[in-house]
């Protein structure tokens, strides 16, 4: 009895280091195991900016793409004859300005697209509107180079 009992321990003896030799090839299982992925940092993509979706046909297209141009009296003579046509009409003026490298370039931009913005609204009120009449908006548009402005009549 005694020779198959040690039998027995020598047998699973084997049994167990063979098994712990099976798994010193093996690792630990973990969320890695699944994932590959697991636990590395996410890097966000990158925005995509979209151009700007077509809108009602403006009133007025004022472009910066030569220079400036003398937009003073044709902006006016066309805002009388709108204001003839409706007098409680409101008018936007909305300027795209060109999408730039750094921040500080871009609030520039912005900076002098308002500018501009609040030169054609001076316009508009010259012309007859009440200031309460006029909504002025900067917005980037990746599509642009230059400066332009849209007088639209709502």
């Amino acid at each position: 009895m005694a020779q198959a009992m040690d039998r027995i321990r020598r047998g699973s003896e084997a049994f167990m280091g063979m098994a712990l030799l099976g798994l010193a090839g093996c690792g630990l299982i973990d969320q890695r195991t699944f994932d590959p992925q697991a636990g590395i940092k996410p890097v966000p993509p990158k925005p995509v900016l979209a151009p700007l979706p077509p809108g009602a046909p403006p009133l007025v297209t004022i472009d910066f793409t030569r220079g400036a141009p003398p937009y003073q009296e044709a902006v006016a003579n066309a805002l009388r004859m709108a204001l003839a046509r409706r007098s409680d009409a409101i008018f936007t003026v909305e300027t795209l300005v060109p999408v730039t490298g750094s921040p500080e370039a871009q609030a520039d931009e912005a900076r002098a697209g308002a500018a501009t913005a609040r030169q054609v609204a001076e316009i508009i009120v010259g012309a007859g509107a009440d200031p309460g009449q006029i909504e002025l908006t900067v917005r980037a548009d990746p599509a642009r180079h230059t400066e332009r402005v849209l007088v639209r009549v709502h």
